[in-house]
């Protein structure tokens, strides 16, 4: 069945052409790619048996650069919100641990501080 639906428009105070539109500015975050060796997360997510879409997603997000800086501020809650730290063992996850090799953090000063 069709339904026809009479409608009543909207009587504008003056035409439209006239009417001003208040547009508000845009403002875009843009975030840094971070590119992933898939052959060499693959091999540390093996070796370190997570999985390797779990890590990718990690490696995605977070940078060489932010993991250091978290590392340096001993931001344990957002590593823990990344799965990357146990804060009631106050240890490296196995998720962590291989970003840390992936990296090349493993044994770096940093790391040795905080574990």
């Amino acid at each position: 069945h069709v339904v026809k639906v009479k409608c009543d428009f909207i009587k504008l105070e003056k035409p439209r052409s006239l009417l001003t539109v208040q547009r508000k500015p845009l403002y875009v975050r843009v975030e840094e790619r971070v590119r992933v060796d898939e052959d060499r997360a693959l091999s540390v997510a093996a070796k370190h048996g997570v999985k390797f879409d779990v890590l990718k997603s990690v490696l995605v997000k977070l940078s060489k650069e932010k993991l250091v800086r978290l590392l340096e501020e001993r931001d344990f809650d957002k590593l823990s919100a990344l799965g990357l730290w146990d804060s009631r063992g106050s240890r490296w996850k196995r998720l962590g641990r291989a970003v840390l090799e992936y990296y090349g953090l493993l044994d770096s000063t940093e790391v040795s501080q905080v574990s």
